[in-house]
């Protein structure tokens, strides 16, 4: 196999995605106007505060109300129109990398099946697309909503107040840094993870396969030791990257309410010197709480994320795999009927390094 411990070429993710260019498209613009809409919600809010609470023109919260009820409604229809369109996405890639996955199997020779275990190729079309399709079905749609709702929520808080938007950044700083640890360290584990995994997978299987053979020799102690030692790898591999989840965690959940703290405290200050309005103010807690609404899913948006990086690499590493024997260039096709076959002075191992087990040999048919 090719380097697993590699990252998945970016390039070839997003080919298998474009194979379906109007649902990819389709679920894009779906994201982007939902996102859009949440965003413009506390806008709407403030705009209802100020003139029609602090001000006291009912007319206005009558207005606003109706503005937000408005995008409600909008945000129903573009989630389900992003439904949709990136879960019928989600099907069409993965019907098509498990076809190209098992035709890719057949033409391989038998070098690849006397060095590779069988539970590892199983894992291929099982555990590894059943990653890429978490990713597909949840994990990609929170990605690019995560990053829209972060940029359009930064520029709304910078468009009422750019001091108070600097403020909620600082307390951002160490979240920062934890989530560049965290991505390091997550995606080697997580490869590990799929690595143990399939390890058990090729040792139930090959059991199943060969249990008449185990229990004519009464090799049961024996398989089951070695069971016993793979399910604790398995379980050693997945404790590893709960560790780091849970070391993650803490970051996010401490830094929301400081995040809070500072905008309720630095609001009031400036809204009691006139620098900004009291309706701005309440709008920064609700844009707060839609920031920190993506970083809150961080640990398990990454872990999925990582997970299908891996998955994604383990199968472009098999679908990379060639066959040391092909069919050269212009080779006829072959025609069923009387013919002759001669071979001269043809050599033949199983594996590439083996020994060869025809040596020289001449036949004429």
């Amino acid at each position: 196999m090719s380097d697993e411990n590699a990252r998945p070429d970016g390039r070839r993710v997003r080919a298998e995605l474009t194979r379906h260019p109007r649902l990819l498209v389709g679920g894009v613009v779906a994201v982007v106007v939902e996102t859009a809409l949440v965003t413009a919600g506390p806008l709407i809010v403030a705009v209802g505060i100020q003139h029609g609470v602090v001000q006291r023109r009912p007319v206005w919260a009558l207005y606003a109300s109706a503005a937000f009820l408005a995008t409600l409604i909008a945000q129903l229809v573009a989630g389900y129109l992003k439904v949709l369109w990136l879960g019928r996405l989600s099907q069409d890639v993965l019907h098509d990398l498990r076809a190209r996955l098992l035709g890719h199997l057949y033409a391989l020779d038998l070098d690849f099946f006397g060095r590779e275990r069988s539970g590892r190729v199983v894992a291929r079309l099982t555990t590894d697309l059943e990653g890429i399709q978490r990713f597909l079905d949840g994990g990609l749609p929170l990605v690019w909503r995560a990053v829209l709702l972060i940029a359009l929520t930064l520029a709304a808080m910078a468009f009422l107040s750019v001091p108070l938007t600097l403020a909620v950044l600082a307390v951002l700083v160490p979240l920062v840094a934890a989530t560049t640890w965290y991505r390091h360290y997550a995606y080697r584990a997580q490869l590990d993870v799929r690595e143990r995994t399939a390890d058990l997978l090729t040792h139930v299987n090959e059991s199943l396969a060969g249990v008449r053979v185990v229990q004519a020799f009464a090799v049961e102690d024996s398989r089951r030791a070695g069971f016993q030692a793979v399910n604790s790898e398995t379980y050693g591999a997945k404790m590893a990257a709960a560790r780091i989840d849970v070391a993650y965690l803490p970051a996010i959940e401490i830094l929301n309410p400081v995040a809070l703290a500072v905008v309720v405290g630095y609001g009031a200050v400036l809204a009691r010197s006139g620098q900004l309005p009291v309706g701005s103010v309440v709008a920064f807690a609700i844009y707060l709480g839609r920031l920190f609404e993506p970083i809150q899913q961080a640990t398990e948006l990454a872990q999925v994320i990582q997970a299908a990086s891996a998955s994604f690499a383990r199968v472009f590493g098999f679908l990379d795999e060639q066959p040391l024997v092909s069919d050269g260039a212009g080779a006829p096709a072959f025609e069923p009927g009387p013919g002759r076959v001669q071979l001269e002075h043809v050599s033949f191992s199983y594996r590439a390094a083996g020994p060869l087990v025809l040596d020289g040999i001449d036949l004429d048919i």
